[in-house]
């Protein structure tokens, strides 16, 4: 795979910048693992701090465009970015077994 940054933009209120990518591949669509990996090395940052926010394709092309996000710090990254569908999952079913922890007093017979 071969990636190509075409453009970038810089939003300092939110510590970040956005970056617009074209990925060239063979066969499947790259996925959201393998570009991340590829663009933090392209942009010589850290793996924690780059967040792929999409992964486009036509159908029948061999390329992508790319939608990123490079944080400054984790800090920013984790007050800005929301929480992953499996944290968010956990914790619903956590607080879910915390309001049927009280059970009903069963009626007389």
């Amino acid at each position: 795979m071969e990636l190509k940054i075409l453009k970038e933009e810089e939003a300092p209120l939110l510590s970040r910048r956005k970056i617009v990518a074209d990925a060239t591949f063979s066969g499947a669509t790259p996925s959201k693992k393998e570009v991340w990996k590829q663009l933090a090395s392209a942009l010589k940052t850290d793996e924690k701090l780059v967040v792929v926010k999409n992964i486009r394709t036509s159908f029948g092309n061999q390329q992508a465009r790319v939608v990123a996000l490079q944080y400054t710090s984790e800090e920013e990254m984790k007050r800005i970015e929301p929480a992953p569908k499996k944290e968010k999952a956990g914790e619903k079913k956590e607080g879910d077994e915390a309001k049927a922890a009280p059970e009903k007093k069963e009626a007389k017979e």
